[in-house]
């Protein structure tokens, strides 16, 4: 792997739907596959327990632009102040917000990310996306490019 990108969640669905946003899809396009300069390219995309994760038809999109492999994750933002302004958000929009209902990060998370690191070394670029491509994707890229010495990008 040459490279991680860490983007957001709109920029990713904007890629992967099959009718152009216009402005978002050229943004995506030129932003995170640079006009084609990337051939062959690998994601972890990372929902929240509320967040919907990437469908079939969405991947089958990604992999017309040379998507191989995805790896969808669901974990929710759950320390710091990333995680007051989710709670401040729900209980604006009156919702009762449990930590119950909050998925954690689990060992299990943390092999599968390995794995799929290990398993596409030789890709050209890896993809790696949460809501905002702030705090989880961060986190993920960091470990990921350190433990491989590969440069991160942020885009977002």
């Amino acid at each position: 792997m040459k490279k991680i990108i860490i983007t957001s969640r709109m920029a990713i669905w904007s890629l992967s739907e099959s009718t152009p946003y216009g402005h978002w899809n050229r943004q995506a396009d030129n932003q995170l596959l640079k006009l084609n300069d990337v051939d062959k390219w690998v994601l972890i995309s990372i929902s929240g327990h509320d967040e919907d994760l990437i469908s079939n038809e969405q991947f089958k999109v990604l992999q017309g632009k040379g998507c191989l492999d995805i790896l969808p994750l669901r974990f929710d933002d759950i320390n710091g102040r990333i995680f007051k302004i989710i709670l401040e958000k729900y209980e604006k929009r009156g919702y009762d917000i449990k930590k119950e209902n909050f998925v954690y990060f689990s060992d299990n998370d943390a092999e599968a990310i390995i794995e799929f690191a290990d398993r596409h070394k030789e890709v050209d670029t890896m993809i790696i996306q949460c809501h905002a491509g702030i705090s989880r994707s961060s986190s993920c890229a960091i470990y990921i490019g350190y433990i491989s010495n590969i440069p991160v990008d942020v885009i977002f």
